[in-house]
This record gives structure tokens, C-alpha cells and sequence, in this order.
């Protein structure tokens, strides 16, 4: 581990330092359990000076003294916050609780995020006899209609969405049913309505620092400009994509890495993609699971596509790990 040069002045006792800085010199050290220095150490090691936490921030820090309990029993359900088993440890209980709390307040199960990923998507330039033979997407955004339009697609391409939340699953399905790809904010208006009617707890997530619907539209567009020439392609795309084949699967490729593999046994074709945005490095999955059980259901959806398609690609942010150790 990297050794600090230690502030001389205190937070608020005798032991907390205000910084740390590098030194360039490292030490070793048999240490049972430690992810909080496994992160100082790597941030020295790197160069970087850590900075305590201040005032504010210190209101909604949670205090996890795991080295009071059994290192294999902490780590073992920090792994997976969510199979995390009942455990007679006070610290255990009260740390994934909290961990629970904060995935639920980061990535509500019933919120409908109107933009998604909608950065431009860098892909290389692939074709295959007609085009693309089936996409697996999420079904919020509008990552499918990027990878569509960059890749190609034929009256036989198959679409098939997928989202754990099944208020998002239903709104991309109204979505295609009735919008023909102009005046989003009336289309959303509508939307809220016909959604809210099946599912009266969905949240729709308006792009940041817009309140209303009819103020939504211009990010929209403004995303799929990055992928579209103009708005005649837009539409024209848009009209040929509401053709295809779509189908509607309830999952959460994080959680449930076998359902992913049986739908891609179920529906992948020659030539396959599968859009996963952030999906296996989102903040919520950063608080419930850790680097090994994400880079796991990765893994299966990458076999999966490697042994059901002749041609496959992954576009999407891979698990990444931020700590090592």
C-alpha cells in the first residue's frame, strides 16, 4: 500500500487527518478487510492527494466499521447486496440497508427515463449481408434507433427491448404504437396518461432542469441529431423501424444473467448486437454488487451472443473496476 504524508491538523478528533498527499514510497501490511484504504491507497499510488470529507458531505456519510465483524461474512454479502443473507451483525444490517436505500433513491424501479444514454455512438462501420439480423436494446432511450440507423437493418431485423422495470417496457410499446415521430411533448403528454392508467406508480425522469413536458423535446431531439443528418431521416427511419418485428422481455441483465441467456438463445440471429448503455456499471449496480459478480453477468451476455450469432457486438459500457484489491 502507498504511504501518505499526513496533515498535521485534525477534523474533528485526534486521528483524522484533513489530507493525505503521495510520497512515492509504498509499504506492506496483512490487513484483514479494508475497501475505504484500498481506495486511498490506490488514489497516492496514482498521484493524487485524498481530501476528507467536509462538513456537508459528512451529513450523509455512512459509517462502515466492518472490521468489527467477520471480513468473509462482510465481504461475502457485499458481493451481492441484494442475496445478502439475515445476519446477526449490527453493522452488516445497518450497511446494506443503507446500501439498499441509496440504489432505490439512485435508480428508482419505476422511474422511465426519457433520454437514456443518448450520446453519439461510436461503433465501427459494420455490414453484413443486409444488415443488422437482431438488436437486443434497453427499452429506455433511444440507443436502439442509434445502433439501427448506424449499422442498417432489413424488413426481417428483429428488436427486442429489455428492462427490469415493466413501466418502461410498456411505454416503449406505446411508444411505437402511436407516435410517428414528431411533437414529442404531445406525445408525452399522452404517454403519462395511457402509462399512469397500467401502472400508476411509473415516474418519467424529464431531461435535467426541465419541468414540463413540452420543454422535453429539444434535448430529444438534440440527442438524436448526433445520429441523424436531418429530421426528413429521422422520420424516415423511424417510420421503417415501427415496422419491424419488436418484442417486449421483462429483465434485468445485472440481476438475472440467466434469463439474459435464455433470451438470447431464443432470439438471436446471424448477425446480433446487443446495446447495454450502462447497465453493468450503473450507480445503482455500484452500490449492490461488486466488480466480480457484474464482469460474471457480463460474461454471460457476451458467451451468450458468441454462441448463438455468427456476427455479434457489444456497444456499451463493459463492468469497470474502480478500486483494485
Amino acid at each position: 500500500m502507498a504511504l501518505p504524508k499526513r496533515c498535521a491538523q485534525d477534523v474533528h478528533d485526534d486521528y483524522t487527518p484533513l489530507w493525505l498527499d503521495p510520497t512515492g514510497k509504498e509499504t506492506e501490511r496483512d490487513a484483514a478487510f479494508g475497501y475505504g484504504w484500498h481506495g486511498i491507497s490506490e488514489s497516492l499510488k496514482a498521484g493524487i492527494q485524498v481530501v476528507n470529507w467536509n462538513d456537508a458531505a459528512r451529513r450523509w456519510k455512512h459509517y462502515c466499521y466492518a472490521y468489527y465483524g467477520n471480513p468473509g461474512e462482510w465481504q461475502r454479502a457485499l458481493g451481492d447486496v441484494l442475496a445478502a443473507t439475515h445476519t446477526s451483525d449490527s453493522g452488516l444490517r445497518q450497511t446494506t440497508d443503507f446500501l439498499k436505500q441509496a440504489a432505490r433513491s439512485a435508480m428508482p424501479d419505476n422511474r422511465i427515463s426519457l433520454l437514456g444514454n443518448n450520446d453519439a455512438i461510436d461503433i465501427p462501420a459494420v455490414r453484413f449481408k443486409r444488415g443488422l439480423d437482431c438488436l437486443f436494446a434497453p427499452a429506455q432511450g433511444f440507443s436502439a434507433n442509434q445502433v439501427l440507423e448506424a449499422v442498417g437493418f432489413h424488413d426481417e431485423t428483429k428488436v427486442v427491448f429489455y428492462d427490469g422495470n415493466k413501466a418502461a417496457l410498456a411505454f416503449r410499446r406505446h411508444m411505437i404504437d402511436t407516435w410517428d415521430g414528431e411533437n414529442f411533448a404531445a406525445f408525452i403528454i399522452d404517454a403519462r396518461r395511457a402509462i399512469a392508467a397500467a401502472h400508476p406508480n411509473a415516474a418519467f425522469a424529464l431531461p435535467e432542469g426541465l419541468a414540463e413536458a413540452d420543454r422535453a423535446e429539444r434535448p430529444i431531439y438534440r440527442g438524436l441529431g448526433l445520429s441523424f443528418e436531418s429530421k426528413e431521416s429521422w422520420l424516415r427511419h423511424w417510420r421503417n423501424f415501427r415496422k419491424l418485428r419488436h418484442e417486449f422481455v421483462n429483465l434485468d441483465p445485472l440481476r438475472q444473467p440467466t434469463a439474459v441467456a435464455e433470451c438470447i438463445q431464443s432470439h438471436a440471429a446471424a448477425f446480433t448486437i446487443a446495446a447495454i448503455d450502462n447497465c453493468f456499471d450503473s450507480l445503482d449496480g455500484l452500490m449492490l454488487f461488486d466488480w466480480t459478480r457484474r464482469k460474471f453477468a457480463h460474461d454471460v451476455l457476451v458467451q451468450s451472443l458468441k454462441s448463438n450469432s455468427q456476427v455479434y457486438l457489444v456497444v456499451g459500457t463493459p463492468p469497470r473496476r474502480r478500486i483494485r484489491g
